[in-house]
This record gives structure tokens, C-alpha cells and sequence, in this order.
């Protein structure tokens, strides 16, 4: 494989060395700090491998403390979670690399003398200190990287990097000012983008994939100066991986250790419980095992320099994958290792049962029955906790026999089963393994040719690429969950009908995920959606429920949670509500519609014509503690929340061991559930080696409808895509379902073009023609395609289900759609309440200045216990925002009045609602900006600090009182200026820029760059020749080829045009200004728009 190597070292030869190389001493601890970027070296070790390399004799001490979106000041932990000043000296640090600034540059302008002065503050700190006992540690502050261009729904690369770029560059004045070194990655990488742009190196535009750690690792080496002329240079040769991956096992054994799971038990508040016996005396043995493998690492042959790079990696051939083989721990005497099972810590009898034993204790409802599917008997299942069909009807099992926490020295032994059911029997009759040798899965999520799968801090995606039934192909894509308490994890996966997927986690957990669009954080319980396409993962619920441990979506899209330990069943939508982060929380019992006591985990709706049709729309929960057993409810909808009729169960079982904890329908329309089977279950009261917990045994059972014929499973794998649209309209969400995630993985233009037709010939007459309307929605949705259109149709549909699933979608599409905030406030005055919750909810993201005014509307109405929670969480955001908002503005309005940052600062206020902008300091600031001008060099007249000051200018100059506004737009004419930069504002359809003078017969260049999230364009017209244009472009909306010629009328009177752009697209007009003087309007012709975006291109005589 060709090396790219050569290219980055010309590039980079530079003035790296000038500081001469880093100063390495032997037996130097080294601790590496940071976010993501820091997180991740330790995923793939060639850095660390350069190291060991480069000094093979000097027996360096690695450690990894990277964690995910750290920043320099916020650094959340568990609690009870050591300091990092005690930290560092336990490890003795000589030497740090602290890796920030990604996550602060999500602050822009606003947060840069934020971060300056905690980042000095926290340089002092430390060069303070002597954690070796003799020195101040040797600091390296490294740069963060710059956003890698994908296309795929991501930010601007453009506008995040020179964010990036200010925080960059602040990074390195501060490190001179302490005298500490700097590493600049982010002008190097950005100038590799350039040269080598075919080949990516992220794996969502800002996480290094293992190729990109690969190239930038050489990067840092060379930065510091370890990597001279007289060294070797790398050869593409193939590598032995053994030093790489024993430098992996032994970060994989510190991150146990100092990242662990059950983080309560061991630092927090549940460190005196029983849960916690001996996971003290287990924290030792891991350090044992830490030096241990340190001590190998040194022993061993390092690898020559020209080898530690080799070939290029192949993706998805991580070095980490699979978990360290169990191994002996040096230092501990026989029979004292770490045990799974202790004698002391309780009676030792299982009460184990054979499955046909068990089979013979259920009791089940009349009409049904109840058959083994699986057990450990004959496949490798133990202790599953999650089931899920995918579209060949095989059943995929996660079993976590390490639950609830590893053993160390032993490799874990959680899996992925798949079980197939050939002869559609019931019973299944083989399996494979996909995946084995894990820890603690607790949720997973079937992806193409995969799954989504819980690694908790992390999520990981594995795949089947030979379609062999086992994974080959391994990636770890967010990082940062919480880890506090194995009961709480991430778990209960399940995609929604829009396609994007929802997950929960439980009380005491502090989660951060570092994302392209910046780190998310919550604290305690909350349930997050990930967006793969998009890479986009945001947190749509924080509450103070305990451990929501299920959530299914009814026929029309809506949400309901289990909190499994309160046993509470709550409307997903209606705790749906925006928050900022860190979110103060109280307990809502109110809004549930279960009685409570018993635990709950896993639920399903009944939508299914095997079972009968007097239980059709049952909402049906499992009890795993209290009241063993599946559960059924038929639900009423009061207002916006629900009241539950409780029905006989649907299924119990006498044997103690019984313990339900998922639920999946199948393809032949039976219930199957997951029975997790072992007498001790809870991790609180009992110690986690508790000889009562069982962990060989599971069982999965199948409930059927008794003399009721099995369904025909649906055709999905090579089904057409118009076959596919047309099992939407099948009476099984399971099927549905199925499809939908079909889809997501077809080609999207086909699909949409498809999806289209489809639409179209639907019959109107049908009673379900509204629900298959909303199911062309979801598809447009999980394609990410903007259908405004079908929106409006469905938004006024005469079935309220469809109104509230339709004020779903807008909630999301609202900053994408045109007179989105008019649109919700109709749905604020619907006559039904579901829909009136999701206005309220949806308005509440609406970044509007009319939000907290249309909200309140909604008590016109008559209010319940749902709406009034929603209204009220939706007000203190927003009052919490507008707060936030005015200390943004101050703090930009000074760095402008400094002449700080000019051009991101002003780019930051013009952004915001002007009608938050300090009133008090419009003239002085007006003042100051005309100073700016006047002192402007000719040449500067096209930089992005002038041209985003001149559009400033007229903007304050609009302000500004009657002839003191007038005076300051003349003096901005007088300037003569050529070049023009406007933007659009998002979701107001405007120009931010409306009136340019020109001189005739004058270049004049245009700047036009799309900030809003629907395509425009800008198109310069004949004086009076507006109307006939605009008119033109409305009558294009029907030519299908429009598009292509970016809405632009074939006209004579059309001058200059841009390309239709796109989000976050922009593009440059050169042209010599008319020689008539005149007005001559812009205007954007995608249908609809030019009656409001317009503005006016003035030409004048011409001028000195």
C-alpha cells in the first residue's frame, strides 16, 4: 500500500525543530490529559509506541487520563472521583500533554478570555506542583486538530475551524506566557487537507480514525523534535503488531482501573454498601496487573523506528479488538486471586432449574401458551439482557454473564448470539456467535450488516463484512457515558420511527460526549438519540426518574419510558422538555400512569393479527422484581398523558430465578422474552461475587396465541423499494419497523424518488391514508430529507394522531421550514391537547424572540398535569437562555470595543437577535467601528475582519436614531467599498446585508455564504424587473430539472447569479457594477422566497 508518509514530512519540514527536541528522561512518567482527541491514543498506542522506540532503554510510564469532551474547566467526574492533583502524584508525572480546546471553541468568540484565563490558571497550578516529589512537571500543551470536510449533514468545516483556529492560537500565546511547550497540530493538519484530500482521516470529521492516529502521531513525533533527519524514515512495510498491542493491554488495564464501571461503589455513595465488598482489594490487583504489563512492555524488543509505522492500518482492524486474553497476576498468592464467587458473602444455593422444570411453573393467560425457544442447554446463552429480530427473523441475543462487573485478570465473556429458527417451529435450531468476548453489553441496536453495541464509557459499532454471521469489522464512535452503577448503563436501544437511535441511562451517572457538534452533558438519569447518518447525538430527555430501563414508540410515533426501579411508565413526550445543562431535577410521580413497586424492564405495544383483536393497542411490561412477570395495560390518553386498566398477566412464572428483563415480537407474531434467570439480581444489597448470582443460565421464552396460526414472516432482505414503501402500510410495527431500517440503508436518491411515487398514488379514501402519510414523513426524516410540503398537508390533517406526529417532525424541521414559528403557534391553539404539548415542547427550541409569547398561549386552553410540567420546564429554559444570551452579548461587545477577535466576535453578535443587543452601547460601539475603518489599510479591505465590520457598521447604523443613522450610512458609502460579504439569517428569510452602493462601471465582488438551514440563493436583477423574476421562479417549482438550474429563470433580465446553496454553502460573484445608475435588487429565486429575501444593489455616478 502506497505510503503517504513522504508528502507530510515536505509539508511539515518547517520550523518545527526550532525549539529544539522534547527532553525525554529515563524512567519519565508521562500522563496525557485532555478530551477525546487524548482519549482515543489509547484505542490505537502508535504514539506511545513511537515513544518506547525511540528510547527502548529509558523505561517510560505511559498513562492515558483523556476523557471525553473534557475541557480545561470542566472536568466532570463521578463523585467521590479523586482530584487530579492527587492523581498526579500518585503517578509521579514528570511530564504532561494536555489536549484542549475543541470543546471551549463551540463558545467562539464569547468563551475565548474564559478559556485564556483558566487555561493560565491551570498551567500555574500545575507548574506549582512537584507530583515527582523533586521537579515541576515538563508541560506540552497540544493544539486541537481542525475539522475534517464530510459530506454528510455535518457543521461548516470552515466556520468550526476558524473557531478552532482562535482557540488555537490562543492555546499558544498562553503557553509562551508560561513558558510551556506548544504543539501545533491544527496548522499542519489543515494544510495536509489540502494536499492530501482524498483520503480521510476522521471517522465523523473531528475523531481520528485508527488511520488518521496513524498519520498524526508521526505528526507529533516529528513536531516535538524526537523525529531528525538522521533518524530512519518509516518504510510501508507490513509490521508484527505484538508491542502495539501489548501497549494496548496495558492502557486497557489501567483504563479499568481508573475509568471503571460501578465508579458509585467505589468512589461515590454506595462505597459502604454490600454492592461494594471487595472491589477494593480487586482496584489493587488491577494495579498489579498495570505494572505487570508495564514491566513486559519494557522487556520486550522495540520495534525499529522505521517499523513503528509500517503499512498504512486497515479500519476496522483495531489493535484493541478483541478484550485481553485472562492472564495470572504477578504479586498475588495462589487461591487469593479475585473470585466470582465468594462463599462468605452469602448462601451458596442457585436454586437452579432445568428449563423444562421451569416450563412447568408458568402460568399464562387464557387463550396462550407458553414454549422454550432457547437455553443454555443448547446455545451460548447466559444472563442475556437484550433480544431483538432482525429483518431474516433471527434472533440476536446480548448476554452478560460478566454483569455486574469484571473480573480482574479474567477476560470478559459477554457475546452476541444470533439464534435462527429454520423450520419455523418456535424452537430455535442453531446459532452463531457475532460477537464474544465483551464487557457488560447491556443494549444493543441492529445497523447494516451489524450492530450498535454498549461498551460502557463507550459505543461501538460492529459489523459482518464476509457475511459469515460473526463481526470483522470494529469501530468505537462515542465515547463518554457514564459509569457509575452497571444496574444504570446505557441501555434499552431502540430506533425511532424517524431513524434516529434512543438509548437510556440511569441515577448517579455524569455523562459527556464529545461530538461534531459540541459535548453533550447530563447528569443522572436521561435518554440520548444518535443520529449515525449525521453523526449528530443530542439528549431529548433529562429527568429525575431513577433507572429508565424500556421505551417503545406507539403506532403514531409516540414515546413511553419505563423507570424500572420506581416501576413508573411515563409519556416520553411529555419529559421531553430543552434544558441546560447541569438541569435541576425533581421527582414527578404524577405524570405516571403505573401504580408502581415492582421493577420493570422491557415493554412492546400489541399491534399484531396473531394475537386477537380484543387486545389489539395493549401496552404490555415485564416485572422483573415484586411482581414477577408480563404485564398488560390498556391504555386511555387524558389530555396529554395516560391512565392504565391493568389486565391479568399475560404470563408468570413460580420459579424464583425467573427474571424478565426484554421483550421482542417475531416474525411469526409471537412474544418472545429474554429471562436474564439467576436467583440474585440486584447489585445495591448484595455483593457483586455473591454465590447466589448465577451466570451460566438463560433462557428465552416464546408466548403464543394457542391454536392460532403463525405469521407469515415479511419479505424484506432484496425486496424492491416500492415493495419495501408498500409493507408500510402492514398492521405490525414489527414489520414496519423492519423496513424502515431497510430503507435507511438503501441508496437515498433511489429511495426518495421511490418514496415520491408512492405518496403521490396513495388513496385518499383509505382509513389509514393519514398514518401512511406520516410514514413517508418518518422515511424523509431517517433520509434527511427536508419535505416541507407533506408537512403542511399532514399538519392540517383531520385525524389528531396525524397532527401530533406531524408537530413531532416540525419540532425538528422547524429551523429548516419557512414560517415555522406562525406554523407552531396554530399548533399551540389545536383542539387537541397531544398536539398543543408538542407545540409547546417544539417552540421551546425554537431560538425565536417570540418563543416565551407563543408558549404561554397555550394556557388559553384548558391545561393538564402533562402540559403544565411541559409549559413549565419549557419557560425556565427560556428565561434561562435569554439570560445566558445577554452575558453572551456583553462579553462580544467587549472584545469588539478592545479590538479583540474582531472578525469572530462580530460575526457571533451579528448572529444573534438584535433585538438583545445592549441598546446602551449601540453609538459608542458605532463609533468605535467607523474608527476601525478609517484605519484600515486598502488592502485589508477584502479580509474577513473588514468585511464582516462594514456589514456591522450598517447594521448599527440601522439603529441608530433618525439622522445620526443617516450620517453614519453616508460615511460607510463614502468608503468606497468593493467587496461585499452577506450572509443569510437563519429561519427569517433575509439578507443580512440589504443595501450595497457601488460606483458604475466598478469590479465589485460578492460574498455570499448560506448560514440557514434551507437552500438559497442570490440572484441580481434589472431595475423593476423583481416582480417578473420572482414570478418566473414560483412557476419553476414544478419543472423537475429546476433544481438544476438553481431556480435561476432564463431570462435577460437576470444579470449575476450564484449556485443554489446549500446549508452552510457559500459562493463568490464577480462582476463590473452596470454602467446606469440605478437601483438594481438582489433577490433569492428558490419558489416562494423573493417576496421577502430581497435587497438592494444601489449604483451611483461615478465617485473618487
Amino acid at each position: 500500500m502506497r505510503s503517504h508518509l513522504p508528502i507530510l514530512f515536505l509539508i511539515f519540514w518547517g520550523g518545527w525543530l526550532s525549539a529544539g527536541p522534547l527532553r525525554i528522561k529515563k524512567e519519565d512518567s508521562i500522563v496525557i490529559l485532555g478530551n477525546t482527541f487524548a482519549e482515543r491514543m489509547q484505542l490505537f498506542g502508535y504514539f506511545e509506541v513511537f515513544l518506547h522506540s525511540r528510547f527502548p532503554d529509558h523505561n517510560l510510564r505511559v498513562r492515558n487520563m483523556g476523557w471525553s469532551a473534557d475541557e480545561v474547566h470542566q472536568r466532570i467526574r463521578p463523585q467521590g472521583f479523586p482530584k487530579l492533583s492527587a492523581e498526579l502524584k500518585e503517578h509521579r508525572a514528570d511530564l504532561l500533554f494536555l489536549c484542549f480546546g475543541f470543546n471551549e471553541s463551540f463558545q467562539g468568540a464569547t468563551g475565548l478570555d474564559h478559556y485564556k484565563a483558566e487555561l493560565g490558571n491551570f498551567l500555574k497550578k500545575l507548574q506549582g506542583q512537584k507530583f515527582n516529589g523533586e521537579s515541576a512537571p515538563r508541560i506540552v500543551l497540544v493544539s486541537p486538530i481542525p475539522f475534517e470536510k464530510i459530506d454528510k449533514g455535518l457543521p461548516n468545516s470552515d466556520e468550526g475551524n476558524r473557531r478552532i483556529q482562535l482557540y488555537s492560537t490562543a492555546s499558544e500565546t498562553v503557553a509562551q506566557e508560561h513558558g510551556v511547550r506548544f504543539l501545533d497540530l491544527f496548522t499542519p493538519m489543515l494544510e495536509r487537507a489540502s494536499n492530501i484530500s482524498n483520503r480521510k482521516i476522521t471517522i465523523n470529521g473531528v475523531h481520528l480514525s485508527e488511520y488518521g492516529d496513524w498519520a498524526v502521531s508521526q505528526l507529533m513525533a516529528r513536531g516535538l523534535g524526537l523525529w531528525r533527519d538522521d533518524l530512519s524514515l518509516p518504510t510501508a512495510t507490513l509490521r508484527d503488531e505484538k508491542f502495539r498491542r501489548a501497549v494496548y493491554e496495558k492502557n486497557h488495564h489501567y483504563f479499568t482501573w481508573w475509568h471503571p464501571p460501578n465508579a458509585s461503589y467505589i468512589h461515590g455513595g454506595r462505597n459502604k454498601t454490600r454492592g461494594a465488598m471487595h472491589l477494593a482489594n480487586e482496584r489493587e490487583q488491577r494495579k498489579l496487573l498495570i505494572e505487570a504489563s508495564e514491566r513486559e512492555l519494557w522487556a520486550m524488543e522495540k520495534p525499529k523506528l522505521s517499523e513503528v509505522w509500517g503499512a498504512e492500518p486497515v479500519e476496522g482492524k483495531p489493535v484493541w479488538f478483541p478484550t485481553p486474553a485472562s492472564r495470572d497476576i504477578p504479586g498475588v498468592a495462589k487461591g487469593q486471586e479475585a473470585q466470582w464467587e465468594v462463599e462468605s458473602d452469602g448462601p451458596s444455593d442457585k436454586h437452579l432449574r432445568t428449563p423444562q422444570e421451569q416450563l412447568a411453573m408458568f402460568k399464562v393467560s387464557d387463550g396462550y401458551e407458553v414454549n422454550l425457544f432457547a437455553s443454555e442447554q443448547r446455545f451460548p446463552i447466559a444472563n442475556p439482557f437484550a433480544i431483538r429480530f432482525d429483518a431474516k427473523g433471527r434472533l440476536w441475543v446480548a448476554n452478560s454473564p460478566t454483569w455486574p462487573h469484571s473480573l480482574p485478570g479474567q477476560q470478559p465473556r459477554d457475546s452476541l448470539v444470533i439464534l435462527e429458527d429454520k423450520d419455523r417451529d418456535g424452537v430455535a435450531d442453531n446459532h452463531s456467535v457475532f460477537l464474544d468476548k465483551m464487557k457488560l453489553i447491556h443494549g444493543f441496536a441492529l445497523a447494516n450488516d451489524g450492530a450498535f453495541v454498549a461498551q460502557v464509557p463507550n459505543l461501538i459499532l460492529a459489523k459482518d463484512k464476509t457475511g459469515n454471521g460473526k463481526a470483522d469489522w470494529v469501530q468505537t464512535v462515542l465515547h463518554g457515558f457514564g459509569a457509575e452503577d452497571a444496574e444504570h448503563a446505557m441501555n434499552n436501544f431502540r430506533w425511532s420511527p424517524g431513524g434516529s437511535l434512543h438509548f437510556s441511562q440511569g441515577i448517579f451517572y455524569h455523562s459527556q460526549i464529545e461530538t461534531p457538534f459540541g459535548p453533550r452533558r447530563v447528569r443522572d438519569a436521561a435518554v440520548f438519540r444518535y443520529t449515525p447518518n449525521e453523526y449528530r447525538l443530542e439528549i431529548p430527555v433529562s429527568h429525575a426518574f431513577w433507572n429508565p430501563y424500556g421505551k417503545v414508540f406507539d403506532h403514531w410515533g409516540r414515546g413511553i419510558l419505563l423507570d424500572a426501579s420506581a416501576g413508573q411508565y411515563y409519556p416520553m413526550d411529555v419529559i421531553s422538555t430543552p434544558f441546560i445543562y447541569p438541569k435541576q431535577k425533581t421527582r414527578t410521580n404524577h405524570l405516571s400512569f403505573a401504580p408502581g413497586g415492582s421493577i420493570a424492564a422491557g415493554c412492546e405495544f400489541v399491534r399484531n393479527r396473531h394475537f386477537p383483536q380484543e387486545v389489539q393497542g395493549r401496552f404490555v411490561v415485564n416485572h422483573c422484581e415484586g411482581d414477577v412477570g408480563t404485564h398488560w395495560y390498556e391504555l386511555e390518553t387524558k389530555g396529554s398523558v395516560y391512565e392504565a386498566k391493568r389486565h391479568e398477566p399475560l404470563a408468570t412464572c413460580t420459579d424464583k430465578n425467573f427474571r424478565p428483563v426484554a421483550m421482542a415480537w417475531g416474525p411469526d407474531g409471537a412474544l418472545y422474552i429474554a429471562d436474564f434467570y439467576t436467583h440474585i439480581f440486584e447489585n445495591v444489597n448484595f455483593s457483586k461475587r455473591h454465590p447466589g448470582r448465577d451466570r451460566e443460565h438463560g433462557r428465552i421464552w416464546r408466548i403464543s396465541r394457542k391454536g392460532a396460526a403463525s405469521l407469515a414472516a415479511p419479505v424484506i432482505e432484496g425486496q424492491t423499494i416500492l415493495g419495501l414503501l408498500e409493507l408500510l402500510k402492514n398492521h405490525e410495527n414489527y414489520t414496519r419497523d423492519l423496513v424502515r431500517a431497510e430503507l435507511r440503508d438503501r441508496e437515498r436518491e433511489l429511495v426518495i424518488s421511490a418514496l415520491e411515487k408512492w405518496s403521490d398514488d396513495l388513496d385518499t379514501a383509505n382509513p389509514n391514508y393519514a398514518h401512511h402519510l406520516v410514514e413517508a414523513l418518518w422515511i424523509y426524516q431517517s433520509q434527511g430529507v427536508i419535505k416541507s410540503e407533506l408537512l403542511l398537508r399532514v399538519l392540517e390533517a383531520k385525524q389528531a394522531e396525524a397532527r401530533l406526529a406531524a408537530t413531532q417532525i416540525l419540532r425538528s424541521w422547524q429551523h429548516r421550514i419557512e414560517g415555522s414559528v406562525e406554523l407552531l403557534r396554530a399548533r399551540i391553539h389545536d383542539e387537541d391537547s397531544r398536539v398543543r404539548l408538542h407545540a409547546v415542547l417544539a417552540i421551546g427550541d425554537s431560538h425565536s424572540s417570540q418563543a416565551r409569547t407563543v408558549a404561554l398561549e397555550v394556557t388559553e386552553h384548558v391545561m393538564d398535569s402533562g402540559l403544565e410540567y411541559a409549559l413549565d420546564q419549557t419557560m425556565k429554559y427560556l428565561d434561562k437562555s435569554v439570560e445566558d444570551q445577554s452575558a453572551t452579548l456583553t462579553a462580544l461587545f467587549d472584545q469588539i470595543d478592545r479590538g479583540e477577535n474582531r472578525a469572530a466576535a462580530t460575526a457571533a453578535v451579528r448572529a444573534a437577535d438584535r433585538a438583545a443587543w445592549p441598546t446602551d452601547r449601540i453609538a459608542p460601539l458605532a463609533n468605535k467601528v467607523i474608527a476601525y475603518l478609517n484605519s484600515a489599510s486598502n488592502a485589508s479591505h477584502e479580509s474577513r475582519e473588514f468585511l464582516e465590520s462594514f456589514a456591522f457598521g450598517r447594521d448599527l447604523a440601522g439603529m441608530l436614531p433618525g439622522s445620526i443613522g443617516a450620517d453614519m450610512n453616508k460615511t460607510l458609502d463614502d468608503f468606497g467599498a468593493t467587496t461585499f460579504l452577506i450572509k443569510t439569517i437563519p429561519g427569517q428569510l433575509r439578507y443580512d446585508h440589504t443595501r450595497i452602493l457601488v460606483s458604475a462601471e466598478t469590479a465589485v465582488h460578492l460574498i455570499f455564504e448560506n448560514n440557514d438551514l434551507m437552500p438559497h440563493n442570490l440572484v441580481v436583477v434589472k431595475p423593476g424587473a423583481i416582480e417578473e423574476i420572482g414570478t418566473a421562479a414560483d412557476l419553476m417549482a414544478a419543472d423537475v430539472k429546476a433544481r438544476a438550474k438553481d431556480y435561476v429563470p432564463a431570462s435577460k433580465k437576470v444579470l449575476w447569479s450564484t449556485d443554489l446553496l446549500q446549508p452552510k454553502e457559500r459562493h463568490e460573484l464577480k462582476f463590473m457594477a452596470p454602467a446606469e445608475p440605478g437601483e438594481y435588487s438582489f433577490v433569492c429565486t428558490y419558489p416562494g422566497h423573493w417576496r421577502v429575501m430581497r435587497g438592494k444593489l444601489v449604483v451611483v455616478a461615478g465617485r473618487n
